[in-house]
């Protein structure tokens, strides 16, 4: 029987990736053919540089690069990208989501100008996509449970060292801009970043230790919600449970990750050892 949830599911990560492929290929276009407010006195590659300056952009194109990983992956394959890539791909477009309508948004001088083009996208890029991977993540979480004590050990760095680079290279930039006495308005992408306004140095470490603690709390949050899913669904993501109870289809989770260690698959299957003769032996063949 054909696995229809399966195709729902490859339909649904296709049609997202479609969607923010296009909203950001065309605000670039838009950002360098017809650029508004103060990048409208910049050339070209300020244009660009500045485009991809926002964490908005760049996290919408990390999203776009793992439904395009996962759909290749699990179509030919058979697999899926790393617990840890999903991890923190998801944890980025929260944080994404979260930061522009409950604290970039409320500020009066960035929603009170919007065309309606510039209204769709925002809605796409900070609601519409993060709400997908979301709802991916979700629908692929509680196949094992993670040992959520053993996080803080490794991935939980690996996640956070994306986030602090961008910090640490869009302050530098911001510094060189403003040296080379660049438009103000041009010099950090986001007001809180603008460490030459009054008080400017606080404003941004009370900043970034908030951000730093949503990073950091949205990681075990996602932990907290495969568990309890593994434990209600007693080993089977939400979207083996809609297979069974819906489509009637009975199907198996791949044995890919260990169920203590919250390690990638790959690196579970180079620790495995082999015989002799190249073959797992019988007592070898799970892992423990």
């Amino acid at each position: 029987m054909l696995k229809w949830n399966n195709k729902i599911l490859f339909w649904f990560r296709l049609g997202a990736l479609l969607l923010v492929v296009f909203f950001l290929i065309f605000d670039l276009v838009l950002t360098i053919t017809n650029p508004s407010g103060l990048n409208a006195d910049l050339g070209y590659a300020e244009r660009v540089s500045n485009y991809y300056a926002f964490f908005t952009t760049q996290s919408n194109y990390i999203v776009a690069a793992y439904f395009l990983g996962y759909l290749f992956e699990s179509k030919f394959r058979n697999s899926r990208p790393s617990d840890v890539i999903k991890l923190a791909v998801v944890t980025y477009i929260t944080v994404t989501m979260l930061v522009f309508w409950f604290g970039i948004f409320t500020n009066t001088q960035t929603n009170t100008s919007y065309s309606s083009y510039e209204w769709a996208s925002t809605i796409i890029l900070h609601l519409v996509i993060p709400f997908c991977m979301i709802l991916s993540y979700i629908l692929t979480a509680g196949e094992s449970q993670y040992n959520i004590r053993n996080h803080y050990k490794l991935s939980l760095w690996l996640i956070l060292v994306y986030p602090v680079l961008y910090f640490v290279v869009i302050l530098i930039r911001g510094i060189f801009r403003q040296m080379d006495h660049r438009p103000e308005g041009t010099w950090f992408p986001y007001f809180f970043l603008n460490i030459y306004q009054p008080n400017g140095i606080l404003i941004l470490a009370l900043i970034f230790i908030c951000i730093l603690v949503l990073f950091v709390g949205l990681q075990y949050i996602y932990l907290w919600i495969n568990n309890m899913l593994f434990r209600r669904n007693k080993g089977e993501t939400l979207n083996m449970t809609v297979n069974k109870k819906v489509f009637g289809i009975n199907t198996k989770p791949l044995p890919i990750k260990n169920e203590k260690v919250f390690i990638p698959a790959t690196l579970i299957n180079l620790s495995k050892s082999y015989d002799n003769n190249g073959l797992i032996t019988d007592s070898q063949k799970n892992v423990k």
